[in-house]
C-alpha cells in the first residue's frame, strides 16, 4: 500500500498499487498527476538521488515535478511523507515479509530529509529510523540510529548525509549489524519494489520521424516507437542448436504481440491496417514505421498516422511488451482517440493487464473511456475527488462511494461523472437522507 501525507493537494491517502488495474478519474485539476508524481517520488529519493535533483519541469534535473520540490509539500506546510506497506519474499524463503518504509521531506527553509524509517512487522526495533533533531539549530547531517541485532546496551547512532535517503545509505553507516547480510538481503527486494514504474506519456510529433535501429527500450515519449516493432517484427538468427526451442518459442510470441496490436490499432481510424511495414535509411540504418493499407495496398508511413492512433500504438505497445510483474503508468491513456473506439483501448488495458501479469496505474478524465468499463471492472475506479471544505483532494473508491448501488443504478459511469451525480452522495447526510426516504416510502405502504 502506497500512502502520502501533505503532497500537493492531498492531506493524506492511500493508493493500493498491486493490482493489476487502477484507474483513477477525476476532472483535470483534481490532483490525479500529483498522485502520480507522488510514486514516482518516493521512487526517485529512496534509490539515493539528492534533494535537489528534484527540479521544476523544463529544469532538465533527474527528476522534474511540476513547481520543483517547494511545491510538493501542501499549501501551508513545509513538510511532505511518503511511504510503501508492503509484504516482500527475501531470498531462499516462501512466506513474505511485511515491511513498512516512510520517507519525510521538509522542503523550507533548505530542502532536508527529516523523517525515515524501515520497519519489519513483529519486530520491536527499527531496522533504522532518523532521530529528531534536538537543537533549533540542525547539523547538516542527520543522526540515524540502526538496530545492530546485539542483545542489551543502546543501539548505534551514525551520522549520514541529510539530502539522501538513509535507506539507500543503509550499507555504508550498519556496519556493526550482526546481521549485516540479512539486512542488505531485505533492503534490496524493497528497493527492486519500489523501482521507478515506467511512465508512458507518447507525443506524437516526436514518433513520426526516424529513430536508431538500436534504441528497442521503448522511451516515455514514445519517441523510438519504430525501432521497438521493428525488433518485434524482425526474425532473430539461432545461435546454437540448444537455443533453437526457446527462439522459436520467443519468435511465436513476437508473431502474436504483432498480430495483436494490428488487430487492435485497426480498429482505431476509419481504413483498417493491414500490417507493419518499415523505412529505413540507407547509411544509417534509421528506422521509421509504416502501416499497409488492407483496402488499396498503400504505404501510409509513420508522419501521416494520426495523433490518437500514435499514441495509442505508443500505450498497447507498452501493456503488451512489459515483462510480468512491471508496473506502468499511463496518464490520460484515452487523450486524442475517438470516443466511439476508446472501448478498444479501455479493453486492452485489462485484458493484458491480467495476462501479462502487470501492475498498471492509469488517469482519465474521459466519460467515453468510463462507460465502457464492464460491471467488474469498476472494482479498480478510484475517484479523486477535489475541493474539500480544507481545499484538499481526497481518494474513494468506486465501490466505497455511499449509496453506491443507487449510484450506478442510474446510468453509465462516465455520464454520472459528467454530471456530477457523486457529489450528491458524498453530501453530508446522504445515507441519512435515504434511509428517511425508504422510512418514509416503507409507512406509505397500505
Amino acid at each position: 500500500m502506497f500512502y502520502l501525507r501533505n503532497f500537493k493537494n492531498f492531506a493524506e491517502a492511500e493508493l493500493d498499487l498491486d493490482q493489476p488495474v487502477t484507474l483513477l478519474i477525476g476532472p483535470n485539476g483534481s490532483g490525479k498527476s500529483n498522485l502520480i508524481e507522488a510514486v514516482e517520488l518516493l521512487s526517485f529519493l529512496a534509490g539515493g538521488h539528492r534533494l535537489h535533483e528534484v527540479t521544476d519541469i523544463g529544469r532538465e534535473g533527474a527528476m522534474e515535478v511540476r513547481g520543483g520540490l517547494e511545491a510538493c509539500a501542501r499549501l501551508g506546510v513545509d513538510e511532505f511523507t511518503l511511504g510503501i506497506q508492503a509484504e516482500v519474499v527475501l531470498p531462499g524463503t516462501v512466506l513474505p515479509t511485511p515491511v513498512q518504509y516512510e520517507i519525510t521531506v521538509r522542503v523550507r527553509p533548505e530542502p532536508r530529509i527529516v523523517g525515515e524509517f524501515l520497519k519489519q512487522t513483529g519486530r520491536n526495533l527499527a531496522i533504522f529510523e532518523i532521530q529528531p533533531q534536538e537543537s533549533d539549530t540542525p547539523s547538516a547531517d542527520n543522526q540515524v540510529q540502526y538496530d545492530n541485532n546485539d542483545r542489551g546496551g543502546k543501539k548505534p547512532i551514525e551520522s549520514i548525509a541529510a539530502d539522501r535517503s538513509a535507506l539507500s545509505q543503509y550499507p555504508r553507516f550498519a556496519l556493526r549489524n550482526k546481521q549485516l547480510p540479512e539486512t542488505l538481503a531485505l533492503i534490496d527486494v524493497l528497493l527492486a519494489r519500489l523501482d521507478p514504474p515506467s511512465v508512458i506519456d507518447p507525443i506524437p510529433k516526436l514518433m513520426r520521424g526516424f529513430a536508431r535501429r538500436t534504441e528497442t527500450q521503448l522511451a516515455r515519449n514514445g519517441y523510438n516507437i519504430s525501432p521497438v516493432l521493428l525488433d518485434l517484427w524482425m526474425e532473430k538468427p539461432v545461435a546454437t542448436r540448444d537455443s533453437v526451442g526457446k527462439l522459436q518459442r520467443q519468435m511465436v510470441h513476437r508473431r502474436e504481440v504483432l498480430q495483436r496490436l494490428l488487430k487492435r490499432i485497426a480498429q482505431l481510424p476509419d481504413e483498417p491496417f493491414a500490417a507493419f511495414d518499415f523505412i529505413r535509411t540507407k547509411k544509417s540504418g534509421d528506422v521509421m514505421f509504416a502501416f499497409k493499407s488492407g483496402a488499396r495496398g498503400e504505404t501510409i508511413d509513420a508522419r501521416l498516422v494520426s495523433d490518437g492512433t500514435l499514441r495509442a500504438l505508443a500505450i498497447l505497445t507498452a501493456l503488451e511488451i512489459s515483462a510480468a510483474g512491471s508496473r506502468l503508468v499511463l496518464e490520460e491513456l484515452d487523450n486524442g482517440v475517438h470516443p466511439s473506439r476508446v472501448p478498444v483501448l479501455a479493453e486492452a488495458l485489462f485484458e493484458c493487464a491480467e495476462r501479462n501479469r502487470l501492475h498498471v496505474l492509469a488517469t482519465t478524465h474521459n466519460p467515453a473511456t468510463m462507460n465502457a468499463l464492464r460491471e467488474e471492472q469498476l472494482n479498480s475506479v478510484i475517484l479523486v475527488v477535489s475541493g474539500g471544505k480544507d481545499g484538499t483532494a481526497r481518494l474513494i473508491r468506486l465501490r466505497e462511494l455511499p449509496g453506491y448501488v443507487d449510484f450506478i443504478e442510474r446510468g453509465r459511469l462516465g455520464d454520472l461523472v459528467t454530471r456530477r451525480i457523486y457529489q450528491q452522495h458524498l453530501a453530508a447526510g446522504y445515507e441519512d437522507g435515504r434511509q428517511a426516504e425508504i422510512e418514509g416510502w416503507v409507512n406509505s405502504l397500505p
